[in-house]
């Protein structure tokens, strides 16, 4: 890793870090599932829990949308995979059963466009959990790993983390097809 490379992702480990940090999700898709659903039902899913949390708000109110930072990888399987990191700076996020009831009826309208029985997720294929960071930033490493693949470009490992706004998550460009 470069010493411009390794200078960036030591930056944005400690902008992570240092963001009112509240959950971390981790979504991986089934088998098969190719880059191009994965990517827009991810961004259907952040807008259905948008709407779940945030309710009339979303859209309407200033702020009234989900945050965070988001690390797209590809899992074991051959699947995109995500990390989400949901920040609460306005402390609007419900608590943690609350929340992992939302995302639980979220993530079962991942569905196929093309086979609308199909689920593109499983149990055990997500988790929520509370964010926790003892100082040791091993969480953001790890989300932040891609920087370190020697597959990758310094380029595609930034274009592999997005934030979330608004509109859903934007990254700096599209996933290629290979193990990252």
């Amino acid at each position: 890793m470069s010493i411009e490379t390794q200078s960036i992702r030591t930056a944005l480990i400690e902008w992570i870090s240092k963001s009112p940090n509240k959950y971390h999700l981790t979504i991986t898709y089934i088998r098969g599932t190719s880059d191009i659903e994965a990517a827009s039902t991810f961004q259907a899913f952040i807008k259905f829990l948008n709407k779940n949390v945030f309710c009339n708000r979303y859209k309407k109110k200033h702020n009234s949308h989900l945050k965070g930072i988001v690390a797209r990888e590809r899992s074991t399987n051959g699947t995109l995979h995500y990390h989400t990191i949901f920040t609460d700076p306005d402390n609007d996020l419900p608590g943690t059963h609350e929340f992992d009831e939302k995302v639980r009826g979220c993530i079962t309208k991942l569905k196929s466009k093309h086979n609308p029985n199909r689920l593109l997720t499983e149990e055990g294929c997500w988790e929520l959990q509370d964010y926790s960071n003892n100082g040791d930033n091993d969480l953001e490493r790890y989300v932040t790993k891609n920087f370190e693949c020697t597959k990758m470009t310094y380029e595609e490992a930034f274009n592999s983390i997005g934030l979330l706004g608004v509109d859903g998550v934007q990254f700096g460009g599209t996933p290629r097809r290979q193990t990252y």
